[in-house]
């Protein structure tokens, strides 16, 4: 029998596939769907990506303040899920189902991609402060971030597997936008019915005037800064290779039959190692843990360097080999965070989680959008045709964005994270 922390973290973590499933086709397939089928420069598809993302981050500071400050029906974090979860599924429903009609221009695309933006700050900011808000505990605080994390896996797993068995890339979109629209409203109702904010937990309702003293204290806590920085540039660094796998696999390798395979594997590999790592969290130091992770990734990452043409086999083992370390790579830093978050409370008596979520989330967009928008931006520039004929130079460039620029990256957020120790004050919570 499941205990009732367990079924509250599993109701908890249910929306977290719809919104992954959500996100992982934006952030992988859509630059090529729009530019494959409607025309759209990789330029203009990635410099949108680089604004309309650097906006998104404006949303952020915004939505986590209202669920701070508003406790409406006592409902405060999920009175936005059910808010955006509309907004988010006829947004979707246009961005992945476009009709074939003459207005499919870049116009088209960046409509219905802010709306889509909009309903996904409005959701994930409180959605995730809300999970800082289950528990105590601080190795529970861990089992929360990477259970969320895992059902976020399962939610890629099966976008990746509509898209691995559809004909094309239309029908596609078309299935993966079924599965959100039915599957969203579902999960969220049943996380806004069974998942309750603890009210020792809630501490008070954040006023306007604290919201200038979280900023400047933020400024002065180095422990943050260092996560916050290293969580950007690692961000990055796992930004460039999802931007460009299709790209690669494509271009570089010649395997347009086997991407959705590939990333299926990569995927598996990633939810099947989680409880790995919730084991791990309990005997090792979070920070260490997850640098060990980073390196342990870019070691079996720079064996991408060495394939070539048709090399399927030694790509299926390096992404079943890199896909192990997902579930550390996005558990472990909100873990911290939450750790941070709870202290936070304690000193301040309030609860702030809805402020801290949302830096959280402009540093991950923000790092979306570099990794993301230059990228495309630096392929276009060096004359990258997709699906057509490239030179040397320009898949050697392509190479390296995949591959080389992100383990570089993977070693500095290192070098910052493995100076900050562990809190004994944390773990005494």
């Amino acid at each position: 029998m499941f205990s009732h922390h367990s079924l509250k973290f599993f109701f908890y973590a249910l929306p977290a596939a719809p919104m992954a499933a959500l996100y992982f086709p934006v952030f992988v397939y859509l630059a090529e769907f729009y530019s494959s089928n409607f025309g759209i420069s990789i330029a203009l598809i990635g410099f949108t990506f680089l604004i309309v993302r650097l906006f998104d981050g404006f949303l952020d500071p915004l939505f986590g303040f209202l669920s701070d400050k508003i406790n409406f029906l006592n409902i405060r974090r999920r009175l936005w899920l059910i808010i955006s979860t509309p907004i988010l599924v006829v947004s979707i429903w246009y961005l992945y189902i476009p009709e074939i009609l003459p207005f499919h221009n870049i116009k088209y695309f960046i409509i219905w991609l802010v709306l889509a933006t909009i309903g996904w700050s409005a959701f994930i900011t409180p959605y995730y402060a809300l999970g800082t808000e289950l528990t105590d505990d601080y190795h529970e605080r861990s089992t929360v971030a990477i259970i969320r994390e895992a059902l976020a896996l399962v939610g890629t797993i099966i976008a990746a597997g509509l898209y691995a068995l559809a004909e094309n890339s239309v029908e596609a979109f078309e299935n993966i936008a079924y599965f959100i629209i039915f599957g969203l409203p579902l999960s969220t109702i049943l996380c806004v019915i069974y998942v309750k904010e603890d009210d020792k937990k809630s501490g008070n309702i954040i006023s306007a005037g604290s919201v200038f003293n979280f900023l400047r204290n933020l400024i002065h806590n180095r422990s943050y800064s260092k996560l916050i920085l290293a969580y950007f540039i690692n961000g990055a660094a796992n930004g460039f290779p999802a931007t460009l796998f299709i790209y690669f696999v494509n271009t570089k390798l010649e395997l347009q039959e086997y991407s959705g395979v590939l990333l299926l594997v990569y995927f598996i590999s990633a939810v099947a190692a989680s409880p790995v790592w919730i084991f791990l969290s309990k005997r090792f130091s979070k920070p260490k843990l997850w640098c060990f992770s980073m390196i342990y990734a870019s070691i079996i990452f720079l064996f991408v360097i060495f394939l070539g043409s048709g090399d399927f086999f030694p790509f299926l083992v390096i992404c079943f080999l890199a896909g192990a370390a997902v579930g550390a790579d996005l558990g472990i830093p909100a873990s911290i965070q939450a750790d941070i978050i709870e202290i936070d409370t304690l000193k301040s008596g309030e609860n702030r989680a809805g402020l801290y979520f949302a830096i959280w989330s402009i540093v991950t967009k923000a790092a979306i959008a570099f990794s993301s928008g230059f990228g495309l931006i630096l392929l276009s520039k060096a004359n990258f045709l997709p699906g057509g004929d490239n030179s040397s130079d320009t898949i050697l460039l392509l190479t390296i964005l995949y591959c080389v620029l992100p383990v570089v990256l993977k070693m500095i957020s290192v070098r910052l994270i493995w100076s900050l120790a562990p809190s004994n004050e944390l773990s005494k919570l």
